[in-house]
């Protein structure tokens, strides 16, 4: 029975299938890949899920929630945005673009950006 409950545990904390998340966004579960999530971005309490093809998506799941669930294809570079790796176009000292979009990269953050390149 323990190692049903090890192996439960483990699959919350890494999913061996990454199949598509699902979130609860005005009062409507959406689900997405995680290939159509360009970035994550908190704001206070609320967190903005943007999709690739613009769609916003508002929730109430901490950004570090949403970190531990999209990784290791997603890195943070500010306390405030998690970002999709497949979706960075350029990275300057302190901008990181997804396309025409620019997001800050933060001095905690620096040094796992940098190892990006």
């Amino acid at each position: 029975a323990g190692a049903f409950f090890f192996e439960s545990w483990l699959d919350r904390k890494r999913p061996s299938a990454p199949g598509p998340i699902s979130f609860t966004s005005d009062r409507k579960t959406v689900r997405l890949s995680r290939e159509e999530i360009l970035f994550v971005e908190s704001n206070d309490d609320a967190t903005v899920v943007v999709a690739t093809d613009g769609r916003r998506f508002k929730n109430y799941t901490s950004i570090s929630q949403w970190e531990s669930n999209l990784s290791p294809q997603f890195i943070r570079i500010h306390r405030a945005f998690l970002v999709n790796r497949a979706a960075i176009t350029r990275i300057d000292v302190d901008l990181l673009y997804l396309g025409d979009i620019q997001l800050p990269i933060s001095r905690k953050y620096k040094d796992a950006v940098s190892g990006i390149n």
